[in-house]
């Protein structure tokens, strides 16, 4: 199973949980590897990643039928692409919320339609499954693979209004600054 492959290759990180499915995929919640951190001992150990896919949301069996995290910049999806596209299905849904773009788009990469959407703050999760129309009551008694599969099949029934981008660098040029704000004790 793929989720296998890439947890035997260190790409899964700080993992919520990888599961099977009742319908025998894999499911897995948590952070994907973008860009390895560089080796930083003789005994081949990496440093931390460069750059992670948070909150990662993938349903996968042979190939990957459904991908959504957060990148913060969208210039980090042409890494993504290079380490993952071979791997993504045909008819794959994805959803990739991003902290610099400010307006939704959509955009074909390798014949499959990417929706980027901004999100400076807030939890993927709760995002894309209010974006489908999925409500609690749609997940109950589900286990959290399961859960997935439920967000697959929300897709059947979702239309997004996002502005078609020609490319990836026409999209690059709609990106804006972001502004971190400060957060603990005053």
């Amino acid at each position: 199973m793929l989720l296998d492959q890439y947890e035997s290759q260190n790409l899964l990180f700080n993992t919520n949980f990888k599961e099977t499915t009742s319908d025998g995929l894999g499911a897995y919640r948590g952070e994907l590897v973008v860009v390895e951190g560089e080796i930083a001992d003789a005994q081949g150990r990496r440093k931390p990643p460069v750059v992670v896919l948070r909150q990662a949301i993938v349903l996968a069996g042979d190939t990957i039928t459904l991908f959504s995290g957060v990148l913060n910049d969208l210039a980090d999806m042409t890494p993504l692409l290079a380490r993952y596209q071979n791997d993504f299905d045909p008819a794959m849904k994805a959803v990739v919320y991003v902290r610099n773009i400010k307006d939704e788009m959509k955009l074909e990469l390798g014949g499959i339609e990417f929706l980027f959407v901004g999100l400076l703050d807030g939890m993927v999760w709760t995002e894309l499954t209010e974006s489908l129309g999925l409500e609690k009551g749609d997940f109950k008694g589900q286990s959290a693979a399961d859960k997935l599969v439920t967000v697959l099949e929300g897709f059947s029934d979702f239309k997004s209004k996002a502005p078609l981008i020609a490319s990836l660098d026409e999209a690059l040029t709609k990106t804006v600054e972001v502004t971190w704000e400060g957060r603990g004790a005053i």
